[in-house]
């Protein structure tokens, strides 16, 4: 069938580049790139009896039947996560590409990353004609978080772009910084079941970061469950969604809305937020994000009446393998939460509030007792394949 590469060949060969840029050179060798893929496919998914490295088998569908791309069940909650606007082929397309990052075993891993095509890649309404909002009644709590919950208008779409190419390298490279800062004038406020919080009183600026021992899970597994599911795990959390995903994968941004309960006789205070994911190495994750104003996203149903608009410089979360072979997650906030007059104790306590959420999602991602989300314990048992990605399969 291949005995000769025609310029169809050339054409599949740098799709393939785009797909497959952490495990292929360029230029592309094409029959040692279809070897590659083979053998990044067998160490996700597993040796299988049927598997080829054949350039032929690889490139043609099976005599017997017609074409049609699988969808893992794992991927079925990804099913109509946009409204109407999410194709059972596009799950097919994003599935998770093989991107190498070393554990403290010193053994190859692999974690979770979608590799998409540099353009407005799957999931995203830009690549539809039409929208219908989500309804609530018929997607799971998750499948609901995740959804377009406003029409891509031009103007979205060009501020998403400018955020996504410009404003969120900058947040990402401005939390990773924060996260390692060992600058004097970070003082210690709170260190008690294994978070430490230290904070800049100058700028307004809480950090808190805990260690852990999880030898299965990667700092992008870490950062990628806090990204893909509501912030059911921060006591003070009253509301979180997406509003509009630019792209998922790494990187991705998005804008979301998120409010906080009242505290210490004061309302609540609610932010529209614009969100990155990204990928710093294979032992280094950021999550960051910042306010965001737009005419476009100042009323939803979703966001909560009667909370003061608050205003977040900067904040996020800082997850990477520390040379011990714990991982060390950070989480950081500078905060304008318009309370005027305030005296420095309460800001002191609001502050170390917002960060102490870190000992709730450790106990998620190591399986243990999540001692007080809801006034209540749960339980999430390692090796759970959750909505949020809490312990689930190995990527």
């Amino acid at each position: 069938m291949l005995a000769s590469k025609p310029n169809f060949l050339e054409q599949i060969a740098a799709e393939i580049a785009v797909d497959f840029s952490p495990i292929c050179d360029w230029p592309l060798d094409f029959d040692n790139a279809v070897k590659k893929i083979g053998e990044a496919t067998a160490q996700i998914h597993g040796p299988s009896s049927s598997a080829s490295t054949d350039v032929d088998s690889i490139m043609s569908p099976p005599a017997s039947s017609a074409y049609s791309p699988t969808i893992d069940p794992a991927d079925s909650e990804l099913m109509n996560t946009r409204g109407s606007t999410t194709l059972a082929s596009e799950v097919s397309a994003a599935k998770p590409t093989a991107a190498p990052s070393a554990d403290n075993t010193g053994r190859k891993g692999f974690h979770r990353q979608l590799t998409l095509p540099d353009t407005e890649g799957s999931y995203h309404q830009n690549q539809f004609e039409s929208y219908e909002e989500p309804n609530p009644k018929t997607l799971s709590t998750v499948q609901y978080y995740l959804a377009d919950k406003i029409k891509l208008t031009p103007g979205l779409k060009t501020a998403l772009e400018n955020f996504h190419n410009t404003e969120a390298p900058r947040i990402t490279a401005e939390l990773s910084a924060m996260a390692s800062d060992t600058d004097k004038a970070w003082k210690e406020i709170s260190h008690k079941n294994g978070v430490r919080i230290d904070r800049k009183k100058h700028g307004m600026i809480v950090r808190g970061s805990i260690e852990f021992s999880a030898p299965n899970m990667t700092p992008h597994d870490a950062l990628h469950s806090i990204w893909a599911g509501p912030m059911d795990y921060n006591d003070m959390a009253e509301s979180s969604n997406r509003l509009i995903t630019w792209r998922e994968g790494w990187p991705a941004s998005c804008f979301y809305y998120l409010s906080f309960h009242g505290q210490f006789g004061f309302p609540g205070r609610d932010f529209l937020m614009a969100g990155t994911l990204a990928d710093l190495g294979d032992s280094h994750a950021v999550l960051a994000s910042a306010s965001f104003q737009h005419p476009e996203l100042d009323h939803h149903p979703v966001m909560l009446k009667g909370r003061v608009r608050a205003h977040a410089a900067i904040g996020g979360y800082d997850c990477r393998r520390l040379p011990n072979g714990k991982l060390r997650l950070t989480a950081i906030w500078q905060l304008d939460l318009k309370v005027p007059m305030a005296p420095d104790f309460i800001v002191k306590q609001l502050q170390a509030k917002s960060v102490h959420h870190l000992e709730n999602l450790v106990a998620r991602f190591t399986g243990q007792e999540v001692p007080h989300v809801g006034g209540k314990s749960t339980r999430r048992r390692g090796g759970r394949k959750g909505a949020h990605g809490f312990g689930g399969k190995q990527h």
